[in-house]
């Protein structure tokens, strides 16, 4: 939405605002028009300071739901932004000013200097925009918070035009103004009205006034009163008046009056006179009006009821009322507090969060989860439209839920009628084929002897107890062998408390309470099952209990903070340590981040208590020890240090944020560990020493450099470089990164028994993919650079040349399906290139210390095969993430492989082949230019990596087969493939150039890393975007917490759901991740989340 708004790009806008057709646009959360970025900047005030008028006029006919006077981190509106911006077209930024003050833009609005929309016009010489405001009776005498008014900011900035416009119109400069002693005027008595009169404009004035009257915005209700009157009017009327000889005596000024002059000195006379007060009767008296005259005298309507007066459309009287004597200034009322608006923020973000977990229920489709979703939706009041869409979803769900019921009670029952009436009632629900199979088949076992006693032993042999009810009932009604009976019912004894105690563990383990679990791991130890069954759960109700007590010491740790002294800085550090640790060990043990925002809320309330209290600006006071030849000569110091904050000298004592006695380095370096947290947190810090020669500034600031100067670095590289503190131990991403949605993507089937050139034709058809062209050139758009064009061009004239030949087909049918072309196809097939060069390693940043690179990787070999994790770090562009998809790739019925890849894309992210292997890319990083790396691509020739790595699940069949593939294909850029097989240990890191690789194995040694760099089990790999025989920077240091996390999770066992949590722990899985997934080769089973922001951090 701000991008849009930034570039003009008006259709693009109105998708984002205005909601889209279809059933899930019931889900759809409806945009914050007034959602800003992180200066501020809303998409009203980025559209203003753009000049794209049409934009601007677009987002005011939302009214309400925009707000004119928002102000951006420097407290400046849309109006001083437009002011501000200087284009070709003066005129149509004329216009948007004209547009936001109809919209009732506060025109006497202050930045965080005390400058209006008219200075900003002024100093950038812009004189459409000046006459426009000067027309809606902007102040001209206002002064900025240095005393600098419009008329200083024309004449220092050489506005020649501008200080004869702005002197027409009143404006005088401080000076002048101050220069002005009281005195005493008589009104005009041929005057019947006695009113003051605007300024004499020039004949330009005029022809403006005239050319704008119908733009201009009109003034006051308090003018109804008065002849309506065009600001045009008037200001041609003040220049004809036959009293506008009226003239005022000014210090040390006389004014003579020429001859032929129109008007005579007699119509009024100016008369100076000492200072002193008159009695209220004398005023009276006197038909003339005495006033006294302020240093500021006011023009046009001044502050008061500038609001109204650009709020009306019809013309009314320009008039200037006369001040009164002593002007009360008008109170304006305080807003909400701190702690109300952060109240009211959280408030927001609950309801957020609740519409959020409402969609995903419903597209997720489970019962439990829809119901438990609409009640918070209800409580935090989610629009109705969105309940009402779940509601519809959780009716159909219960009809299938309650279908199901009946169909297994029907079958536990043994009559077969009863089951054909349950079967009759579940497909008319809308149960799949899949869910009625087994029903069916039992009820066709149902219609012989032979076929009772059949089905009955195959239900004893695998002692399943459903089909032994249903068998041992029909066994009993066919007359089939007593023996055979006795036996079945022997299992089933046996085999149906272990049924319902393993369906409990199931539950407890899913829906996690201390209760449930320890009932479960009870159940199921009566029922005698084996220890390994309840294992998992009994680990879970060891945590829970944990994290009861956490709780516990949480809520205790919450309520003493409630009783420390707010006025000492030691019983405030205390305090907040106290809960700093307290929280680290809560989220280790994994209560839940909701339940520990009030104690993260309070820790930061007393740290900035500490800073508070330390002022914003603090002062330390350092002593130095004497020197050996200032102890040589007798010398003594006078400073004593009274305590941490005072040093008293001689009989005085003095006071400071902290004092350091002659100590080492490091005392210094604590104390100033606050000034880091608060450059992370996004306050300017700025330190430097002061003091007279050889008092120890330099020592202080770089210290001995053996032992102190990378202490000091260090510390200044935080302050400078607040993301240098390491992204990993940001407590704030952490918890952010905990926020994300997940949403299981899309599946589709590609056909590979069909010609290329129609494999993906069924694009063509498929509603999801309508705006497909339009997102995809949005996104070009915005991250391809021109030098790239002409070489798409020539690649496009030669596909076979540069893809696989199939491959180049498949890229012309979807182009046909999609509706774009070829040079836009081989563009979505760079993308991972092109997410290199806009979103991700140059800006988002392998290579500097802002954040994460692009993948993280894991193989790790256990008792039930070799398990492989991938979580892709992309930062892909928020257009193109609805298009991630899972595809199976079929070939005479049966599934090939399965892949994740972007609509669009020939190749693909990462896949499995059943019983063959699993593979995923990694990015690898080679530093310099990405766009010089990417051109070399091009002109080098070799295969995408992700064309590579389709080729190698389609083509090569076993573990070793597929190593030697990726090894020795040519590629078109450097990359990491990691593997995994289906045997047992198969598993490996693939490190690619060009033209040659290597191979690091499951329980082998990595031979390149002969200096033991990365030591990891035998029976894990973990990769990220660094060679596996090189350090990782401290910055991105996800390699150690991963094969941490591993160890811990996998220990014991390595299945898909210990693996899950490897990749969805932090820093893992963190705020850059786009997308994770978990492989298994053996089993073929691969399980996928497309990870999405929350609303309140959606970063157009």
């Amino acid at each position: 939405m701000l991008e849009s708004s930034r570039s003009g790009d008006l259709d693009a806008l109105r998708k984002v605002v205005e909601p889209s057709s279809g059933i899930m646009s019931k889900f759809a959360q409806k945009p914050n028009l007034n959602a800003s970025d992180i200066r501020g900047k809303t998409a009203l005030i980025y559209a203003a300071s753009y000049g794209n008028r049409e934009v601007v006029d677009y987002l005011l006919t939302k009214g309400k739901e925009v707000e004119v006077n928002a102000v951006d981190d420097t407290d400046k509106t849309a109006l001083h932004h437009a002011a501000r911006r200087t284009s070709a077209d003066d005129e149509r930024q004329a216009d948007i000013i004209t547009m936001l003050l109809h919209a009732k833009a506060y025109i006497e609005a202050r930045d965080h200097n005390g400058c209006t929309a008219l200075m900003f016009a002024v100093a950038n010489g812009n004189e459409a925009i000046t006459r426009r405001l000067i027309l809606a009776q902007a102040n001209v005498n206002n002064f900025d918070y240095e005393n600098h008014s419009c008329l200083n900011y024309a004449m220092q900035f050489n506005q020649t035009k501008l200080v004869s416009l702005l002197k027409k119109a009143g404006a005088k400069d401080k000076l002048s103004l101050d220069d002005e002693e009281e005195e005493e005027e008589e009104a005009d008595p041929a005057s019947p009205s006695g009113k003051l009169q605007l300024p004499r404009p020039d004949v330009e004035t005029a022809s403006c006034a005239e050319s704008m009257s119908t733009e201009a915005p009109a003034l006051s209700p308090e003018a109804d009163s008065e002849p309506n009157l065009s600001p045009s009017s008037a200001l041609s009327a003040a220049m004809t008046s036959p009293t506008d000889s009226e003239a005022t005596a000014k210090k040390k000024i006389k004014k003579k009056v020429k001859e032929g002059d129109e008007s005579t000195t007699s119509d009024a006379v100016a008369k100076k006179k000492t200072k002193k007060k008159e009695a209220d009767g004398d005023k009276t008296a006197e038909k003339g009006t005495t006033k006294k005259k302020k240093a500021k005298t006011p023009t046009g309507l001044g502050e008061k009821g500038l609001m109204e007066a650009v709020a009306k459309t019809e013309d009314t009287t320009i008039t200037v009322q006369e001040p009164a004597e002593k002007k009360e200034e008008v109170v304006v009322p305080e807003g909400p507090t701190d702690e109300e608006r952060a109240k009211a923020e959280e408030m927001k973000k609950e309801k957020q969060r609740a519409a959020a977990e409402l969609t995903e229920a419903a597209q997720v489709q489970d019962v439990a989860r829809l119901e438990a979703a609409i009640e918070k939706a209800k409580k935090l009041e989610v629009s109705e439209k969105e309940i009402s869409a779940a509601e519809q979803v959780l009716a159909v769900e219960k009809q299938k839920r309650d279908a199901r019921t009946k169909l297994q009670q029907a079958a536990d029952s043994g009559n077969v009628d009863t089951l054909k009436a349950a079967l009759e009632q579940a497909c008319s629900a809308g149960l799949t084929e899949t869910e009625l199979k087994h029903v069916k088949n039992l009820l066709a076992a149902a219609e012989s002897k032979e076929k009772v006693e059949a089905a009955l032993k195959t239900a004893t042999q695998e002692r399943n107890v459903h089909d032994l009810k249903f068998n041992i009932q029909q066994a009993k009604d066919a007359g089939i062998d007593a023996a055979l009976i006795t036996a079945a019912e022997d299992v089933l004894r046996v085999e149906e408390p272990k049924m319902k105690a393993r369906e409990q563990l199931q539950e407890a383990c899913q829906n996690i309470t201390k209760a449930g679990l320890q009932a479960a791991v009870q159940a199921a130890k009566a029922a005698g099952l084996e220890p390994g069954e309840y294992a998992k759960a009994e680990e879970l109700f060891r945590k829970e209990e944990e994290k009861e007590k956490l709780m516990k010491q949480v809520n205790t740790a919450l309520e003493d903070s409630q009783q420390v002294d707010m006025k000492s800085i030691d019983s405030l550090r205390e305090m907040k340590d106290k809960l700093q640790t307290v929280l680290k060990a809560a989220l280790e043990a994994g209560v839940p981040e909701a339940d520990l925002v009030p104690l993260d809320q309070r820790r930061k309330k007393l740290h900035n208590a500490v800073e508070d209290l330390k002022g914003s600006i603090r002062v330390f006071c350092r002593v130095r020890p004497l020197s050996k030849k200032e102890t040589g000569q007798g010398d003594v110091s006078i400073c004593e240090a009274v305590d941490q904050m005072t040093v008293k000298v001689k009989d005085e004592q003095f006071l400071f944020d902290a004092v350091f006695t002659p100590g080492t380095q490091e005392e210094v370096f604590e104390d100033c560990r606050d000034l880091v947290q608060s450059a992370a947190d996004g306050y300017n810090v700025t330190m430097f020493a002061y003091g007279q020669t050889g008092a120890g500034k330099t020592f202080t600031m770089y210290g001995v450099k053996a032992k102190t100067m990378r202490a000091m670095g260090l510390l200044l590289l935080l302050a400078l470089v607040p993301a240098a503190l390491g992204w990993v131990n940001d407590e704030a991403l952490r918890q952010s990164t905990g926020r994300r949605v997940g949403v299981a993507p899309r599946r589709l089937t590609v056909d590979l028994d069909l010609p290329a050139q129609q494999r993906w034709s069924f694009l063509a058809s498929d509603p999801a993919f309508q705006n497909y062209k339009e997102e995809v050139n949005a996104y070009l758009e915005k991250y391809v650079p021109s030098a790239l064009l002409p070489l798409v061009d020539s690649i496009t004239k030669s596909l076979t040349g540069a893809f696989y030949s199939d491959y180049a087909a498949e890229m012309r049918s979807i182009a046909g399906a999609l509706k774009l072309s070829l040079g836009e196809v081989v563009l979505v097939n760079l993308i991972y290139q092109l997410e290199d060069l806009g979103t991700s390693c140059s800006q988002v940043n392998t290579t500097g210390p802002c954040g994460p690179g692009l993948c993280t990787g894991l193989v790790a070999d256990g008792s039930s095969g070799v398990w492989q994790g991938r979580n892709l770090d992309w930062n892909l562009d928020a257009r193109l993430l609805p298009y991630v998809v899972e595809v199976d790739y079929k070939s005479r019925n049966l599934t090939v492989f399965s892949a994740v890849q972007v609509v669009g894309m020939i190749g693909v992210l990462h896949g499995v082949s059943l019983g063959n292997f699993s593979v995923q890319l990694n990015a690898r990083d080679r530093g310099g230019s990405a766009l010089l790396n990417l051109l070399e691509e091009l002109l080098l020739g070799g295969k995408s990596p992700t064309h590579v790595l389709r080729r190698a699940l389609e083509q090569s069949r076993g573990f070793t087969a597929a190593e030697q593939f990726l090894l020795s294909e040519r590629l078109a850029n450097p990359a990491y493939f990691i593997l995994a097989g289906a045997g047992d240990g198969e598993g490996a890191i693939l490190t690619r150039g060009r033209t040659f690789g290597n191979s690091w194995r499951l329980h082998e040694k990595n031979a390149k890393d002969v200096h033991q760099i990365n030591q990891q089990p035998d029976w894990l790999r973990l990769q990220t975007n660094y060679d596996s025989w090189t350090a990782v920077p401290d910055y991105d240091n996800r390699r150690a917490p991963g094969v941490n996390n591993t160890e811990k999770f996998c220990k014991d066992e390595v299945s898909e759901d210990t693996v899950w949590s490897v990749m969805t722990t932090w820093p893992t899985k963190n705020h850059h991740t786009d997308i994770t997934s978990v492989m298994c080769p053996r089993t073929g089973r691969m399980k996928t989340m497309v990870w999405t922001a929350p609303p309140e951090h959606l970063i157009v």
